[in-house]
């Protein structure tokens, strides 16, 4: 989604068990790949409001991922995966 950020930026990684979270000594959380470690980004709290995003996108959303929001109040704020572009492949799909 476009946060406006500049930054890739996605609202759910893509599936279960593929990224880590490190808390970093400023607060904020390090993304990292669960394979070899890698940084990709970081994990914010001010993505999309659920009510934004719709409930067969949500139901996606991996049961590890960060949780940012109260599942029964549509007005809280999914996580703002914030990605380093050079760590993304893109495929056709």
């Amino acid at each position: 989604y476009d946060s406006g950020s500049g930054w890739p930026s996605f609202y759910k990684t893509s599936s279960e068990n593929r990224v880590g979270y490190v808390r970093e000594w400023d607060g904020r959380v390090e993304v990292t790949c669960k394979s070899c470690g890698g940084h990709l980004g970081h994990v914010f709290p001010d993505g999309p409001m659920r009510k934004e995003i719709t409930e067969e996108d949500l139901i996606t959303i991996p049961s590890d991922d960060l949780k940012t929001s109260d599942e029964s109040n549509v007005y809280t704020r999914l996580p703002r995966y914030c990605v380093n572009g050079a760590s993304l492949k893109f495929k056709t799909q």
